[in-house]
């Protein structure tokens, strides 16, 4: 568009009308732009002015060469630009790192101020969380979005005006939307940069496929969720270090066992503590090679041994026998007992509980020198009682929503304690002493 041709204060004018809508500054910037053209204002006159207005200052004759004068920051030594970014929070440093290759290489070279890192895949986005910062990426402007406060990156805006400057300002509750045809390119860049560097140290990472949806075909959705985890793998693979995770956390629709080697490798041993892993619908039965051989089910058989190779990867890492806490979905018991035994704290849900099943869990607790606890969520609390009776001796509380059961452990001075909760259905298991 060519600029409209006006005097200095008409033009100054329609500014102050457009800060009258009381719109944000990127809003009101690129509104003015498109209808006085592209060129018409530069973004650092245009603040000065916005910032006047702000402050209650409408004298459209100031002279605002009378401000003081501000370097860039590409002008500051490199020891004043290594400082601003080490005291930058992950957001600000994701913006500097875009605004040239030198500070792209500081940034890198520096230590990331993130301690947890949520990346959500779905078919038609993806949505990233760095700390309290919610970063959605998407094609369309159309995605539905939980949180309350929703920025959408506006296309028409410079892409200076766009992540280097009004970014900073947005507040840290708001959720910004990044909206752009190869929004998938850009969100992996944007949540693989921090991994990086060898130098990140993070709580939590949080990696969950959500996509495809429910009208995709199960082929062709394997085909896909295979995909993603390749990409993400291959980048660790990568890297010339293992990442400092303190805690993992992998959710998958379509959970495969794949998926959990995809990443656990390439963690740093003895750092992470606790491992969630997708919530596999297996159970002994499915990888039990004898009685699939009794049954001689040709597909069963190479299906077992398949499913127990993947298992034996992920028992052999060292990252599976460091950590210290566990959490499983549906069941446990696909894998074996004495990889279980090392872990001191479980949390375990969408289980379904038998005594046989009770049984198996007091066997590993008792004979484990490490157990702590472990929290059970169970699909069938109303008959805790018939499945709890042969567990241990039943202690007498009084209350009629919990249920207590004691099993002292041979040839020790500790006792299992089973807690159960008909109103939540859930069950509690802690290691006493006597």
């Amino acid at each position: 568009m060519i600029p409209i041709q006006i005097d200095r204060k008409s033009f100054l004018t329609c500014l102050l009308y457009e800060f009258s809508r009381e719109k944000p500054a990127w809003e009101t910037y690129g509104n003015f732009c498109e209808v006085m053209g592209a060129d018409a204002i530069k973004y650092k006159e245009f603040e000065v002015w916005y910032y006047r207005f702000s402050h209650g200052n409408y004298d459209l004759d100031y002279d605002i060469s009378q401000e003081p004068k501000t370097h860039e920051i590409s002008q500051l030594p490199l020891t004043i630009i290594e400082k601003i970014v080490e005291n930058s929070d992950f957001k600000e440093q994701l913006i500097l790192r875009k605004v040239s290759r030198d500070l792209r290489e500081i940034v890198d070279g520096q230590k990331i101020s993130c301690e947890s890192i949520q990346v959500v895949w779905q078919t038609d986005h993806v949505k990233c969380r760095f700390d309290n910062q919610t970063v959605l990426y998407s094609k369309k402007t159309n995605i539905k979005c939980n949180d309350e406060n929703v920025i959408t990156l506006s296309p028409r805006l410079p892409m200076q005006t766009r992540s280097e400057k009004d970014m900073v300002a947005w507040d840290s509750t708001c959720v910004i939307r990044v909206v752009d045809n190869d929004y998938m390119r850009i969100a992996f860049t944007d949540w693989t940069f921090p991994l990086k560097n060898p130098k990140l140290k993070l709580k939590s990472f949080i990696f969950e496929c959500c996509g495809p949806d429910k009208r995709t075909g199960n082929s062709k959705k394997a085909a896909l969720t295979r995909k993603y985890f390749d990409q993400f793998e291959a980048f660790l693979e990568s890297l010339n270090h293992k990442i400092s995770v303190e805690k993992l956390e992998i959710i998958s629709n379509n959970p495969e066992l794949y998926q959990i080697m995809s990443v656990l490798p390439y963690l740093k041993p003895g750092v992470l503590k606790s491992i969630r892993v997708p919530g596999y619908d297996l159970n002994k039965e499915d990888v039990d090679l004898t009685d699939i051989i009794q049954i001689n089910f040709d597909y069963m058989y190479r299906r077992a041994q398949s499913l127990l190779a993947a298992i034996e990867k992920i028992i052999e890492c060292d990252q599976w026998k460091q950590a210290e806490e566990l959490h499983l979905k549906h069941n446990w018991d696909y894998i074996p007992d004495q990889h279980l035994a090392h872990f001191k704290k479980f949390h375990i849900t969408d289980v379904f509980i038998t005594s046989d099943k009770m049984i198996h869990l007091r066997k590993i607790f008792s004979e484990s020198e490490n157990f702590e606890s472990c929290s059970i969520t169970s699909t069938n609390g109303y008959d805790f009682s018939i499945n709890l009776d042969a567990i241990g001796q039943s202690i007498k509380t009084g209350g009629m929503h919990v249920l207590i059961y004691h099993y002292r452990i041979p040839n020790s001075n500790k006792f299992l304690e089973f807690k159960a909760y008909h109103h939540i259905e859930s069950i509690n298991i802690v290691k006493k002493n006597l």
